[in-house]
């Protein structure tokens, strides 16, 4: 199976993984071919952060998916500033940060629109999938008379 990784800065790398490979091996691959540190790889599909200990298929990745990477910061100093582009006011504690790039933002760009998340499309198809069966929950039957 074909897995692409994006980065935060649209870089996509492509592995050639085995659907029963664990997310671990996923890492470490890239740690090997790509010199990113596992303890610095945080991986999210469709939203989700991945766990170590699962494998690829049960996380339910897909032949060709893009997974994106969020590599951490070494030192944490992340947090004391916007992690926007060129904004160097500080973020907001519980409501500036993003789980879905795993960024810290101020109340500029909070939002995800604002500071152009990389899964802003997860988030869109999660909160559809939600209102899909919500509204097919609670749709009414006309009884026949």
């Amino acid at each position: 199976m074909i897995v692409n990784i994006k980065t935060a800065d649209a870089k996509i790398y492509t592995l050639d993984m085995e659907t029963s490979d664990s997310v671990s091996s996923l890492k470490t691959a890239l740690q090997e071919k790509h010199a990113i540190p596992v303890a610095l790889q945080r991986l999210v599909a469709s939203g989700t952060v991945l766990s170590d200990s699962i494998s690829l298929e049960d996380a339910g990745v897909t032949d060709g998916q893009t997974i994106n990477l969020i590599v951490r910061s070494r030192t944490g100093a992340s947090k004391k500033r916007c992690s926007f582009k060129s904004c160097s006011s500080a973020p907001l504690r519980i409501v500036g940060d993003c789980s879905f790039c795993d960024g810290h933002f101020c109340s500029k760009h909070r939002l995800l629109e604002d500071h152009k998340c990389t899964g802003l499309q997860d988030c869109k198809q999660q909160l559809h999938d939600r209102n899909a069966l919500k509204l097919q929950q609670e749709q009414t039957v006309a009884s026949k008379v």
